[in-house]
């Protein structure tokens, strides 16, 4: 369970009800690392696969994000290796089917032209796969994106209203941003979540969670400071905590002030 994530699960599930109808839309779930933007990513696309969506997703990656629309290739290959002699790229779709397949995406000359056939192309590929059910297309740390499918998204966007797909997307906060990812975060299709840390309430439960005893009041609060209330930090903290076999007293909390830096550094 994600603990004081209830505002933004909730914002998940509308643009999940809003895609079923037919009204896409984007969420971005931004903030610094450790603060569960995957989890809430996880936790969308459970909840999407259970309403009968069509769930693909893609993790960019620092290493990647010089191949042009490797984003794109990890969300939609699965797709296209089941629909290549289907109707998936019937009609202006057609003007994307080079991008999945490498001999020919290989010679494809780059001019203004063809990045705009490829990016109309994707968009009538993800008409068309909606068709069937609803599309979720989750990605995860899209401040490493490829530039050409980042601008996709951003071109995606605007476009969203009559389909139904939600754009699931997590993206680093407090960091210098590339033009189009500052610009999707601002369009008026986009949900913008910042999920905060976790409050001393919150922390006292996860630590009681993770221990399996009741923690002093005194014990949470040095937690959280060693920590600044971050859940992904705070995990780290506890497995040591445990398995140094710490009280959760006072003089546990006098323990964790000690050791807490060492432990999540």
């Amino acid at each position: 369970m994600l603990l004081e994530r209830e505002r933004e699960l909730a914002a998940l599930a509308s643009a999940l009800r809003e895609a079923e109808r037919g009204r896409g839309r984007v969420v971005l779930v931004e903030a610094a690392a450790g603060l569960g933007k995957t989890s809430l990513l996880n936790a969308a696309g459970e909840a999407a696969s259970e309403a009968g969506f069509a769930c693909f997703r893609a993790r960019a990656s620092e290493l990647e994000r010089d191949f042009a629309y490797g984003c794109v290739r990890q969300l939609l290959e699965p797709a296209v290796a089941n629909g290549l002699n289907s109707g998936l790229f019937e009609g202006a779709a057609s003007l994307s089917k080079p991008l999945f397949t490498p001999a020919s995406a290989r010679h494809l000359a780059p001019s203004a032209d063809r990045a705009f056939s490829m990016l109309h192309g994707l968009y009538w590929l993800l008409n068309n796969l909606s068709d069937e059910r609803p599309v979720v297309l989750s990605v995860d740390d899209l401040h490493w994106c490829d530039a050409e499918s980042l601008r996709f998204l951003t071109y995606l966007a605007p476009r969203l209203e009559g389909l139904a797909i939600a754009v699931l997307a997590s993206t680093r906060g407090g960091e210098p941003v590339a033009e189009d990812l500052a610009r999707l975060a601002a369009a008026p299709e986009t949900t913008l979540l910042r999920p905060r840390p976790l409050s001393a309430e919150a922390t006292a439960r996860l630590c009681e969670r993770r221990l399996g005893r009741p923690v002093a009041t005194e014990f949470a609060e040095a937690c959280r400071r060693a920590t600044a209330g971050n859940p992904f930090l705070l995990e780290a903290l506890l497995r040591e905590v445990d398995e140094q076999e710490f009280p959760t007293d006072t003089l546990g909390a006098a323990r964790v002030e000690r050791t807490g830096p060492a432990a999540v550094a």
